[in-house]
């Protein structure tokens, strides 16, 4: 197994026209309350550093 990161991280979603023109005219990006997350492993991340 690899223990490199990945050097990018994507995450996809269904288009929301508000948040997404808001988000190019802006240059931000929108995240979602980890409390509304379906799955409760999404927010907690484990990254192993050696």
């Amino acid at each position: 197994m690899s223990s490199s990161l990945p050097q990018y991280l994507y995450k996809y979603s269904r288009p929301n026209e508000d948040r997404l023109l808001s988000g190019i005219k802006n240059e931000t990006v929108w995240a979602e309350n980890p409390n509304d997350f379906n799955d409760p492993f999404d927010c907690a991340p484990f990254i192993e550093k050696n």
